[in-house]
């Protein structure tokens, strides 16, 4: 028993090469930031058509959808760029 109670254990070793795992990021990164276009086209556009073709009145349930979907797509976009942040030089 040489270890002591409030000592943390030492961090595992990264896995793999530095290019591989700045790949990794990058692809998540791509992946991340795409979901947030998507969610960012469904929160503006839809709306938008709805409008311009006059079919429907807009409705609260409408605004509540557009924020949830701009919401998430800002969310997505803030961890794309937080993922992309951690490349390794």
């Amino acid at each position: 028993m040489d270890a002591t109670l409030n000592e943390d254990p030492s961090p595992a070793p990264p896995v793999g090469s530095k290019a591989g795992r700045n790949e990794r990021r990058k692809l998540l990164a791509t992946l991340l930031n795409n979901l947030c276009a998507a969610s960012l086209i469904a929160a503006l556009l839809q709306p938008a058509l709805s409008l311009v073709r006059q079919e429907r009145t807009f409705t609260a349930k409408d605004y509540l959808a557009l924020l949830v979907f701009g919401l998430v797509g800002l969310i997505l976009h803030g961890v794309g760029r937080g993922f992309a942040a951690g490349l390794e030089d």
